[in-house]
């Protein structure tokens, strides 16, 4: 299940995303994303995710860290989606960036006040969603 998504990220780089910056949750992606791509790994958490039920909260902090880092340009979430009781299938999930957002026409519709601080509170929301759903 873990090496599919290493092998996804893999064909990822290999193509268009060499000098993209990494993230990994887990042990087991975080280890194999060390040995070929650890100058690309600026980050990883691991200390107790997947041995209990993972909760929003833990998808919060987990993204107040990643935005503590850098402000990323785009966000790609990889992750394992179920097919079958035998059978995964990795799918990347690009999370909305700040200016998809603030071009969306929906947004305007809804008539969003309080400027640059309600958007970073917006972007922050939905990544934390993004990896509590993946």
């Amino acid at each position: 299940i873990h090496s599919s998504i290493f092998r996804t990220m893999r064909a990822r780089f290999q193509t268009d995303s060499a000098n993209a910056s990494v993230v990994a949750i887990g042990d087991k992606v975080r280890s194999q994303l060390a040995r070929m791509y650890g100058t690309n790994l600026v980050g990883a958490f691991t200390g107790g995710l997947g041995t209990s039920i993972p909760t929003f909260n833990d998808a919060a902090n987990i993204t107040a860290e990643i935005l503590k880092m850098e402000k990323p340009d785009q966000i790609t979430i990889f992750y394992n989606q179920f097919k079958s009781v035998i059978a995964y299938e990795t799918v990347p999930m690009v999370v909305p960036s700040e200016d998809s957002i603030k071009g969306s026409e929906t947004l305007a519709f809804y008539g969003v006040e309080g400027g640059d601080e309600t958007m970073d509170n917006l972007l922050e929301y939905n990544l934390a969603n993004s990896i509590y759903w993946a």
